[in-house]
């Protein structure tokens, strides 16, 4: 299972990752259970999430501190795990095989979905290679395909177990395999051909991206000879993207370049986007109050013909952005403050995210860890329906791996399929992608390689039409309603498996 996240090309293996201990676990005891499903949430956490080791090597240094953390880390990760595996037991004992292939998925997606975690342990991230796949996810959320994912595990797991075996064809678990496999790829067909249905030519636009290899700090960036902070390596090399056909340039989240907090900084980047008949977009952290400290991490859009627009961060990292509440009182929050020191920079969230719009073209800003939340994009755009592209801004070079940026990628792709609009992630460091309307990954730029990149979006205006028929958080709040009624039912009135009656011999 983790190698599926980290390895697009090995998403497959997800439909089958949980056989093995779901089948142990429903022959075993309580105990054995959570050992095996404890074991295996490590196992697939160390191998997804094996960068949080890097970063917290880089955050702390001292090698002990550094292992004993890390080890922390991987046990509470490997609860989920244990917790979706122990409720497939339990549901799998108290309830006919037919209910329990039903409720389980839905319960599997409610516990993903509330375990707190700064990332969220979704199945369905394994899948971006896998175009196909995704499309049903325009119609029922990101959810559903980790929902049919569990399904399918669970389904097989039935073909192993002789005493769940069926006798008739028709409900054998291999028929219902293939079967749920055709339904599903056939939902995923309409979807496409439904958001083709309107005919409506796309607007070519063309897109200019600076991906520098910038050092991770909160403090400014030394300025490089023959550079000023009006005139830095950036716009030079935005001067370029603009002369190759951009009409708007994107940087990445970066470091901060004093934009905002100096205006004669501000009107300087103005003068340049004119000069280069280009509109900005860039990423700016500016200091809004000095003690407490606080910070407002901002994306701009700089116009070559109207005033600028500020987008402010919304959805903050954990213990990077901003401490949670529930951890943030007395000693222990003193204590983590102390600890995170290197990293966390307290910022303000915005109040709602703000919409720009580059030559009739209305775009959604998203920073960094904003787009990781599937229900903040599609609430966005259900009430800003007049989108038409999503464009994010990221500064990945915290966590020195490509396997991490791989995870924060595969977000982006089942953000744009989600709600059908292209996405464009920049990323400091690389790589960064180019993903149109369907998740199919357009265009993806090197690794640890710094330049200046042009890319070519088709922009529908049948985005604009698109709705998912059961949004994230609803498709959470049903699978959460329904798991928990059953649960209840079951408790007042356990099922009883019907006793098998011997023949009485001669």
């Amino acid at each position: 299972m983790g190698t599926s996240f980290i390895e697009p090309r090995l998403g497959a293996l997800s439909f089958i990752a949980f056989i093995p201990v779901l089948k142990l676990a429903f022959r075993s005891s309580f105990a054995l259970s959570y050992l095996y499903s404890l074991l295996m949430g490590l196992v697939v956490f160390a191998v997804a999430n094996h960068w949080v080791y890097g970063f917290l090597e880089n955050l702390i240094g001292a090698p002990v501190k550094t292992r004993l953390l890390f080890a922390i880390y991987l046990i509470y990760s490997a609860q989920v795990i244990c917790l979706f595996v122990l409720t497939a037991r339990w549901f799998a004992r108290k309830l006919p095989s037919w209910a329990s292939l039903a409720v389980t998925p839905l319960a599997a997606c409610s516990i993903f979905h509330y375990w707190p975690a700064v990332f969220q342990f979704n199945p369905a991230l394994t899948q971006i290679n896998f175009t196909h796949m995704l499309q049903p996810v325009a119609l029922f959320s990101h959810w559903s395909l980790a929902a049919f994912i569990i399904f399918i595990n669970l389904l097989l797991v039935r073909q192993w177990l002789p005493k769940a075996k069926p006798q008739h064809l028709l409900t054998a678990p291999l028929t219902a395999f293939s079967l749920g496999f055709f339904l599903w790829l056939v939902l995923g067909a309409i979807s496409r051909w439904n958001f083709n249905s309107d005919n409506a030519v796309p607007t070519p636009l063309t897109i200019g991206f600076h991906q520098p290899l910038e050092p991770v700090g909160a403090e400014q960036p030394s300025l490089k000879t023959g550079f000023t902070r009006s005139y830095t390596g950036e716009l030079a090399n935005s001067y370029y993207l603009a002369i190759a056909g951009a009409s708007l340039i994107v940087w990445p989240e970066s470091r901060p370049k004093d934009i905002l907090d100096k205006p004669w900084v501000l009107n300087a980047y103005k003068n340049h986007a004119q000069k280069m008949a280009a509109d900005l977009m860039v990423q700016e952290v500016t200091q809004v109050q000095q003690r407490p400290a606080q910070f407002r991490n901002a994306s701009i859009f700089i116009s070559k013909t109207q005033e600028h627009r500020l987008h402010h961060k919304v959805k903050r990292i954990p213990f990077g952005e901003t401490l949670p509440e529930v951890l943030d009182h007395g000693l222990l929050g003193s204590w983590l403050r102390r600890f995170f020191s290197g990293v966390l920079k307290q910022i303000q969230a915005g109040e709602k995210p703000q919409i720009f719009t580059h030559n009739n073209i209305k775009i959604l800003p998203q920073i960094c860890y904003e787009f990781l939340d599937g229900h903040l994009v599609n609430s966005t755009l259900r009430q800003n329906p007049e989108v038409q592209l999503i464009i994010a801004q990221s500064n990945d070079s915290w966590f020195y791996s490509r396997s991490q940026v791989h995870l924060h990628n595969a977000f982006a792709v089942l953000r744009a399929v989600e709600n059908r609009r292209p996405l464009l992630h920049v990323v400091n460091g690389g790589p960064s992608f180019v993903i149109d309307a369907y998740g199919e990954i357009r265009q993806r730029s090197e690794y640890q390689v710094a330049g200046g990149f042009i890319a070519e979006l088709q922009i529908s205006k049948s985005s604009q039409n698109h709705r998912v028929l059961i949004p994230p958080k609803t498709f959470i709040q049903l699978a959460t309603s329904i798991s928990l009624l059953v649960y209840l039912v079951v408790l007042l009135k356990p099922y009883r498996r019907p006793k098998r009656h011997r023949k009485n011999r001669p």
